[in-house]
Formats: C-alpha cells, sequence, structure tokens
C-alpha cells in the first residue's frame, strides 16, 4: 500500500509541474552537420524525398557552422511535423540560406507545410515571400545570389492573427491574418510538398528551427547573433493534455479513498 501511495504521488507530481522543456510539440531544429536529425530533442527527424515521396540520399556541404543541406531540385527534406493551427497557435520558422546562382524568376520553397497561406518561405528571384492568407508578405531586392548566408524568418501568431517576415536584421510590417487554410501534418525543406512543387535549386539551406512560438523581434535578432533563445513552453499547446490533473481518467479517488487504503496519509506506517 505504501509503495502504491507513493506512485500516485509521484505522478500526481509530474502532472502539476509546469512545462519548461526547450523543445516542445510544435519545435525542431536542422542543423544539417551531415544528417538530417533533429536536434531540438522533440525526434522529427527528416527524410530526403525525391517527386512521389520517393527516398533521395541528401547532399551536405560546408554550411554557415558545420555542414549545410545542398538543394538542387531533385529532392528535399520531409519531417512529419504537424503545424496545424489547433496544435500549435503560434510558429515562427528561420533559416540561413545562400544562393549559390541567380535565382529564376520562378518560386522556390525553402520551407513549406504544403499550404500557401501555412508557415512557409520561398525565394522568387531577388524576392523573398513567406506563406500566409491575402498571399503572404513579399519583399523585392532583400535576396542576393552570391553574397553569402542570409538569414530569412517568419513569424505567425493565430491567436492574434498576425503573421510577420524578417530578412535579415529587419521586418516586415506586421500582417493581419485572416482565414488560413491549414497545411498538411509534414514540413518540407527545398520543395512546397512531395510532389516536388516549386523545388529549390542551387540553394543551401543551413540551421533550419521551427518554434512552437511567436518570437519577439529581439528573440529573432537573438537567433541571427547566435544566442541562446529562452522560451517556456505553454502545457495548453501540449496535444492530448485537455485535462486538469484533477480530471484525468481513472483517477476519481481522493487519497483517502483509495480502496484499501483505510488511514489517513499521515497514519501509514
Amino acid at each position: 500500500m505504501k509503495s502504491a501511495k507513493k506512485f500516485l504521488v509521484a505522478v500526481g507530481t509530474l502532472l502539476l509541474m509546469p512545462a519548461l522543456a526547450t523543445a516542445g510539440p510544435c519545435d525542431a531544429t536542422f542543423n544539417f552537420d551531415g544528417n538530417l536529425a533533429d536536434a531540438s530533442g522533440n525526434t522529427q527527424d527528416g527524410m530526403m524525398v525525391a517527386a512521389g515521396g520517393k527516398l533521395a540520399k541528401p547532399v551536405f556541404v560546408a554550411g554557415r557552422s558545420g555542414k549545410a543541406l545542398s538543394l538542387d531540385g531533385t529532392s528535399a527534406m520531409r519531417a512529419l511535423l504537424d503545424l496545424h493551427p489547433d496544435i500549435c497557435p503560434r510558429v515562427t520558422v528561420t533559416a540561413w540560406i545562400n544562393i549559390q546562382e541567380s535565382s529564376p524568376r520562378r518560386t522556390q520553397n525553402i520551407l513549406s507545410t504544403g499550404s500557401g497561406s501555412g508557415p512557409g518561405i520561398r525565394v522568387s528571384g531577388t524576392g523573398l515571400a513567406i506563406g500566409g492568407p491575402a498571399n503572404g508578405l513579399f519583399r523585392t531586392n532583400v535576396i542576393r545570389p552570391n553574397a553569402g548566408w542570409q538569414f530569412v524568418a517568419g513569424v505567425y501568431d493565430y491567436a492574434a492573427g498576425t503573421y510577420e517576415m524578417y530578412y535579415g536584421f529587419r521586418s516586415s510590417d506586421v500582417q493581419k491574418m485572416g482565414a488560413a487554410k491549414p497545411g498538411e501534418n509534414a514540413f518540407w525543406v527545398g520543395a512546397f510538398n512531395d510532389s516536388l512543387s516549386g523545388p529549390a535549386a542551387g540553394i543551401w539551406v543551413d540551421d533550419v528551427r521551427v518554434f512552437g512560438s511567436a518570437l519577439s523581434k529581439e528573440q529573432v535578432h537573438a537567433l541571427q547573433k547566435r544566442l541562446p533563445v529562452q522560451r517556456t513552453v505553454e502545457p495548453a499547446q501540449i496535444p492530448g493534455d485537455q485535462f486538469e490533473p484533477a480530471q484525468i481518467p481513472g483517477d476519481q479517488f481522493e487519497p483517502a479513498q483509495i480502496p484499501g487504503d483505510q488511514f489517513e496519509p499521515a497514519q501509514i506506517p
């Protein structure tokens, strides 16, 4: 009986602990240091896919730090990371990109969730765009080929109904979101989806990060400076966690009412 009570106390303690983990269900980090592993601890590892979802082999090159993923338009990385607004009401996506050749005017997807209005970053010529309702946000003459590593980011706050784009240390005006079309339950680097729509070619990508938070301008700039970003994962964002501790199914007894436990807790040897 004593061991049973210790177990219940331990479970209750875990349930009451605040979610202070550095990686939540909407987080992922891809350093591309010779693999497609998710370095956030969320185990959302990627895989390289060709058109139609066929497996492909990733190519790594010298990156901004360590290695980087080289994109040639024939394949893209896919991770089963679901950024649906109901699961992830606030999302920030960031990446470092290096344009190796003059980019054609066609759209090249750097990051995507398979929806034009979902979280995503794409380039077209020297223009940069992030996905979002009402055609997203677009800025011309902000991306340069053969100019080294450039930082890009998109911040989506579905709860507040706004989104914003960053390029270098500049940002766009905050845009009102309106109705957003949810993306697929996956996340791509280098194409729009498994069909390889809008593939990126002649582009290197490094340090791709996904945060289940709408990062502030200060936090985004900290990322550019390679400084740590302190966040708290909100418990309400964790899928399946919809009960108060006292309402968890099967936990319908007060400690003194557990069958076979006829003693007050303080009286148990």
